[in-house]
């Protein structure tokens, strides 16, 4: 899971160098943005005026790898940047986004995504088009192909690059790559393109303000940098914003609607709309339908809860909600160190262990001798839950209920999510899930209410399920070649 950001000013906009420049606007929205990447972060800009590329690229967190003198250096009229989360390639400086190439055609890239299939496609660069890539990211794949597939067309060779030749190339590509993504791209003497996934896995939406565009992971970094939204980017749409402002769109590619469930749950800034569906609501309308199981429980007898926690903070809203069915009161019994880092996005199991015993603090006067009902958005691995519930033992509490949000996620995920192997998950463990974790009790959401809650049928819970959007049969292979890549 990555974000990305694209921008671009019309020719009859003023862009300044000052605080109105591309590279401040998307400053603002990878700032907003941070809790989808925070392992590296990048932006590549094109100055039509001087027909020259910008770069900067630093490990780090956004307001760690920019200062006003970089983003100053990032001239031009159009600008694509990208925070990385890795699940693909290493956590090095050669795998860092937006990447960028001269030859056979200057472009540069940036997606949010996994291509399932990268292997073999780095295997038919190597054997078909003498092409040898030279990081772990899959982007490289999407650059080489688009590179090639342009190029070779004979109209290119005559007239140059195009929307139409845009789109066919873009529909071969589509058709060789298996998984998710939202796409941006910058293309000199064209403009700034985004493509998505033909299932809609992963987020795009496009905003407007004031002669430019900006196309982003999510709605709420286009309020943080005062776009307007305009619309989601369709799944399978190509868009193409040239740099006289016009828009230029047409579908490429065409599959059933799957968008990623983990993006209500957990991933997506609770201020975002996701296919027009406000995050937040989401959350509170699976806060709802878990209390309603929670107080099945509570009426036959099987948990007597004092009051209900969350575990923040993305279990906040849906406890709030719980609360209120179940009628207990709500409290906050951990509080959170805000300059500590999302644990779940960290690279390695020792991270993540060394983030939680630093992460959260209990308030004794709160849970000394309660009962409490604690609500977490999903539970993935069991690290946090697990620390969880034994530093508040340590704590003189009562017992300890633990519910979820998301039902059991039993499965691998190939689309970003950084759980590929089924073996990390604690729900396809021996045993029982409370007795792993430590609780009196683990209830989760079930299927039927997630669904109901958010999108129905339109929705990717490959996750919970095991039935996915895309073939994964390759699956073994993928997960396999990213471990192998991954650096700790």
């Amino acid at each position: 899971m990555c974000a990305v950001v694209g921008l671009i000013g019309t020719n009859d906009s003023r862009l300044s160098q000052g605080g109105d420049s591309l590279a401040v606007g998307a400053y603002r929205v990878l700032t907003a943005l941070q809790h989808r990447g925070q392992d590296a972060s990048g932006m590549v800009s094109f100055d039509p005026k001087e027909d020259q590329f910008y770069t900067h690229k630093r490990l780090g967190p956004v307001a760690r790898v920019y200062s006003p003198d970089s983003l100053a250096q990032l001239k031009g009229q159009v600008l694509i940047g990208h925070n990385r989360y890795t699940t693909v390639g290493s956590n090095r400086e050669w795998d860092m986004q937006p990447m960028l190439s001269g030859l056979p055609l200057g472009m540069a890239l940036a997606h949010n995504g996994n291509i399932l299939n990268v292997h073999e496609l780095k295997e038919k660069l190597r054997r078909e088009y003498n092409a040898w890539p030279l990081t772990g990211n899959d982007l490289e794949c999407f650059l080489y192909f688009y590179g090639t597939f342009i190029t070779e067309e004979e109209s290119f060779k005559r007239e140059g690059i195009s929307f139409e030749l845009l789109a066919r190339a873009s529909k071969k590509v589509t058709n060789l790559v298996n998984g998710s993504y939202a796409l941006l791209g910058l293309v000199p003497g064209l403009g700034l393109f985004g493509l998505r996934d033909p299932h809609g896995i992963r987020p795009l939406v496009l905003g407007k303000r004031e002669g430019r565009y900006c196309l982003a992971s999510e709605t709420g970094g286009l309020d943080f940098a005062d776009f307007e939204f305009v619309r989601d980017v369709e799944p399978g749409e190509l868009i193409l914003i040239d740099f006289e402002g016009r828009i230029h769109s047409t579908i490429v590619a065409q599959g059933k609607r799957a968008h990623c469930m983990f993006e209500w749950v957990y991933f997506a800034g609770a201020e975002s709309f996701i296919e027009k569906k406000a995050v937040y609501q989401g959350r509170l309308e699976l806060g709802k339908r878990l209390g309603k199981q929670v107080t099945g429980l509570m009426e036959r007898g099987e948990i007597k809860p004092d009051l209900v926690s969350p575990v923040p903070d993305t279990g906040r809203t849906a406890a709030m909600a719980l609360s209120e069915v179940v009628g207990l009161p709500y409290r906050e019994c951990l509080i959170k160190n805000r300059y500590v880092q999302r644990s779940f996005i960290l690279n390695s199991q020792k991270d993540r262990d060394e983030i939680l015993q630093r992460k959260l603090v209990p308030i004794r006067s709160e849970i000394e001798g309660k009962n409490i009902l604690l609500v977490d958005d999903s539970i993935v691995r069991g690290t946090t839950s697990r620390r969880i519930i034994k530093l508040l033992r340590s704590y003189g509490v009562g017992q300890v209920y633990f519910a979820s949000t998301c039902p059991p996620i039993k499965h691998s995920c190939y689309y970003g999510i950084d759980f590929p192997s089924a073996s990390e998950l604690v729900s396809r463990g021996q045993g029982d899930e409370a007795v792993q974790l430590g609780a009196d009790r683990v209830i989760y959401l079930t299927i039927d209410n997630l669904n109901e809650a958010l999108l129905k049928d339109k929705m990717c819970t490959g996750c919970l399920t095991g039935r996915y959007p895309t073939d994964v049969s390759g699956g073994k292979r993928f997960t396999e070649g990213r471990l192998l890549e991954r650096i700790p």
